[in-house]
């Protein structure tokens, strides 16, 4: 097969029981309102974190040290390297079937990828060696989570990618790293948080 040309979150005392309330925590009508207003909010946190713990038992993949938690239910695939010899691509992983993108035009690194439209789609990649001029290894550490504040999601952002995406780079272990999420055209963006949650999962390992 001919090689394709690709662009690089003060107790109650004993003596002191708590006040009985018929709102659930909420004192006042005012209050119930506010507490009605926080309810999805908080919802979306509990999701999360409930994400977290089931990553965080599930099977790992990856390759080259670099590996994360593959939920139940997601995929994962060969990352296809191309004629790129850096950054090489660790991680490939979607909430739905994903496997490279064979045919098309244009070819990139990160966004050359089949999956569908209402799945979400991660991959991380990792400079191993400079090239250009740039210092690897150098810059911020990766966040202890990522959230839509140091990943977020919009459009257009990612090369060749027809739907919302966004990116995070970070220096860990003397490498430079970099995650993306590609969330497909019909996705909910829900998805984006469920991604950031997977990634927390992420592990680098001493090479």
């Amino acid at each position: 097969m001919p090689v394709r040309e690709r662009k690089s979150g003060m107790p109650l005392s004993v003596e002191t029981p708590a006040p009985v309330r018929t709102t659930h925590g909420c004192a006042s009508t005012i209050s119930l309102a506010r507490c009605s207003a926080e309810i999805p909010e908080l919802y979306a946190k509990l999701a999360v974190g409930l994400v977290v713990l089931a990553v965080g038992t599930s099977p790992r993949t990856g390759n080259g040290g670099v590996t994360l938690g593959l939920p139940a239910g997601w995929h994962s695939t060969r990352p296809d390297q191309g004629n790129i010899t850096q950054p090489l691509t660790r991680i490939v992983v979607s909430s739905g079937s994903i496997r490279p993108r064979l045919t098309g035009t244009c070819h990139t690194q990160v966004a050359d990828y089949t999956f569908p439209a209402t799945s979400v789609a991660i991959v991380v990649v990792e400079w191993t060696k400079p090239i250009g001029g740039m210092k690897i290894g150098t810059g911020p550490g990766r966040p202890r989570h990522f959230t839509a504040a140091n990943l977020p999601v919009a459009r257009p952002e990612i090369e060749c990618f027809a739907g919302r995406g966004g990116s995070a780079q970070w220096a860990e272990r003397g490498h430079s790293f970099a995650a993306y999420i590609l969330l497909g055209r019909k996705a909910p963006t829900s998805l984006a948080a469920r991604a950031r949650a997977v990634l927390d999962t992420l592990r680098v390992s001493s090479r």
